[in-house]
């Protein structure tokens, strides 16, 4: 599998905001290999807590197809580190 070229390297969410959708896995996933497929996508949200949802894992995109799919706006990336949190 070919390393990440994107210089970004980081990923936070927001739980308060995170509503387990999924969203951004199926835009990574379609976004690097042409199908929606969670299993696929370089993101990975888990339930930690009934009620805490978050982001792990993520090859940290330039472009951040998750944050602009994102229903509940509980991604945004930084345009100087690219670290993808919430904050916006």
């Amino acid at each position: 599998m070919p390393t990440s070229t994107s210089k970004y390297q980081y990923i936070t969410c927001d739980p308060t905001k995170c509503v387990g959708c999924q969203l951004c896995e199926y835009i990574c996933s379609y976004t690097k290999t042409g199908e929606f497929n969670t299993y696929r996508s370089r993101i990975r949200t888990v339930r930690a807590q009934e009620v805490l949802i978050t982001a792990v894992a993520c090859r940290t995109c330039e472009d951040a197809p998750c944050v602009i799919a994102c229903p509940r706006d509980a991604l945004s990336q930084d345009p100087v580190t690219g670290v993808i949190r919430v904050d916006a």
